[in-house]
């Protein structure tokens, strides 16, 4: 008596293929932070950031028992950015990072705050608004977003150097990174 096979392989090892054999291409995004319409026009890369658990140990006689923590912890999102002529994606995050520096006075903040048009972050109620949401789509082959990766409350912690220099022989177009301290990320699948 012969055995059909060909029934249980199909329900094993098939049943959890996956819908889509295209791969994640690190051309296709698209990123939105209202503050800085400027700095994304240019935007070069953008690095979605690890994420982490504390991990807690529980003590036996014999051996160290690992277990997951209670506290998430989110890295720094890092944006790369070709600075254009007149410098002025650059000075939006100057401008950012001086206000919430305030190295004259409480005043810059206040300034900055309502020079600003609308509220920017999920925290609509804050008198100063400090914060801006972001937003990460991420493209299909067919160019068609697929993903939203939105960041919640973020603010610019770092803003790298730019380096002239007359003794270069070809024209390199300066580019600059920031990087974004935030509350949390969500991912949603479009």
């Amino acid at each position: 008596m012969a055995v059909d096979v060909s029934a249980n392989v199909s329900i094993g090892a098939f049943a959890s293929q996956p819908d889509s054999l295209n791969f994640l291409s690190p051309l296709g995004f698209r990123l939105t932070i209202n503050r800085i319409p400027n700095v994304i026009y240019y935007c070069q890369a953008v690095t979605l950031p690890e994420m982490s658990i504390d991990e807690l140990e529980t003590q036996t006689p014999f051996v160290s028992l690992k277990n997951p923590g209670s506290k998430l912890r989110f890295g720094p999102v890092i944006i790369r950015f070709r600075v254009n002529e007149n410098m002025r994606n650059y000075i939006e995050i100057y401008n950012w990072l001086h206000a919430l520096g305030r190295p004259d006075s409480f005043q810059q903040t206040l300034d900055w705050a309502t020079s600003q048009d609308s509220p920017k972050t999920s925290k609509t109620d804050e008198i100063i608004n400090q914060l801006s949401d972001g937003t990460l789509s991420v493209l299909t082959s067919a160019n068609n977003p697929s993903i939203r990766i939105k960041f919640l409350d973020m603010f610019p912690t770092s803003l790298t150097a730019l380096d002239f220099d007359a003794t270069l022989t070809d024209v390199e177009y300066l580019e600059a990174s920031v990087q974004f301290a935030y509350r949390k990320y969500e991912i949603e699948v479009l």
